[in-house]
Order: C-alpha cells, then structure tokens, then sequence
C-alpha cells in the first residue's frame, strides 16, 4: 500500500493548496466535463449533467464555508509565512 499523498496546506504540508483552491480546480474540471453532456438528450446524459451540477453546487458550499473558516482561523492564529493557515 502506498503512502497517502497530502493534499492541503499546513504546518506539514507548508506547499500545500488551500481547500478554496482544491475546490475552485475541481469546480473548473467539472464544469469542463459537464459540458460534454449539457446538450445530450438521453437520460443517462441528462442524469449525469443534473448530478454533476448538484456536485458542483456543493463543491461551491464547500468554498464559502471554508473561507469562513479561513477567515475565523486568521483572527485566533494569523498565518506564518510559508506554514499555512492556522499554524501555531
């Protein structure tokens, strides 16, 4: 088994991404994908274009939430250069 591989940034992982930037690259992928089907008037087509949009909505939920994690985590612990958000 492998090593899991760290996505987001932090103390451990100071060139990590944001969890507003892994959402906004999976938002713009999806997009992208999606419009393959937008136009597809099959079920299954239509199926995956509605649940795709209902992904992508959520994934925008994620965004907004996290921003105002982001922001709350700025007040108690500002971010050190190079560490991430957060880091004590």
């Amino acid at each position: 088994m492998s090593a899991e591989r760290k996505i987001l940034a932090g103390p451990d992982n100071p060139d990590g991404l944001t969890l507003e930037e892994v959402t906004a690259i999976l938002i713009k992928e999806l997009y992208a994908k999606n419009a393959k089907f937008m136009h597809d008037k099959r079920r299954p087509g239509q199926e995956i274009y509605f649940n795709n949009a209902e992904i992508i909505s959520h994934l925008r939920q994620i965004k907004i939430l996290q921003g105002m994690n982001s922001r709350t985590l700025e007040l108690i612990a500002p971010t050190k250069p190079g560490v991430g958000i957060g880091s004590m």
